[in-house]
């Protein structure tokens, strides 16, 4: 994968409920998978949303965690822009840090439509656990 690319093979959904303006027959939950995340997984790896953000309706940033072909964890991040989910990639410079294999996306917050941050973790070559914060340009 490409730093930067898009995560072939990794099915994330974002799963809500009585979000305003986002309603259901009989307070259904909705169920969006968000683009570059889908099936066929050949490696068997899973994907998690950790945290949204909505600088303002239609425009949010998710992140979490995925498990590569490696069985490594990996950080990503996914833009809905104007109400359309953009494919998740990877948080750029997160592959080349984390050398421990466990990198991800805690919390997203979003200021405004277009500017938001990502935090997390990865782990680096000698087993420690390191912060990063990425922003949104």
């Amino acid at each position: 994968m490409r730093l930067g690319g898009q995560l072939r093979g990794r099915r994330v959904l974002l799963r809500w409920r009585g979000l305003s303006g986002v309603r259901g027959r009989r307070g259904q939950r909705h169920l969006a998978e968000v683009p570059g995340t889908a099936p066929p997984n050949p490696n068997g790896g899973g994907a998690d949303v950790s945290s949204v953000s909505c600088g303002s309706a239609g425009n949010c940033l998710a992140g979490g965690s995925y498990t590569d072909g490696s069985g490594h964890g990996q950080a990503f991040v996914a833009s809905e822009t104007n109400g359309t989910w953009h494919a998740a990639i990877e948080v750029p410079g997160t592959a080349t840090l984390n050398k421990g294999g466990s990198a991800s996306v805690l919390s997203v917050s979003c200021a405004s439509a277009g500017s938001c941050a990502a935090g997390g973790s990865y782990t680096d070559r000698s087993g420690h656990s390191q912060a990063f914060v990425a922003s949104q340009t």
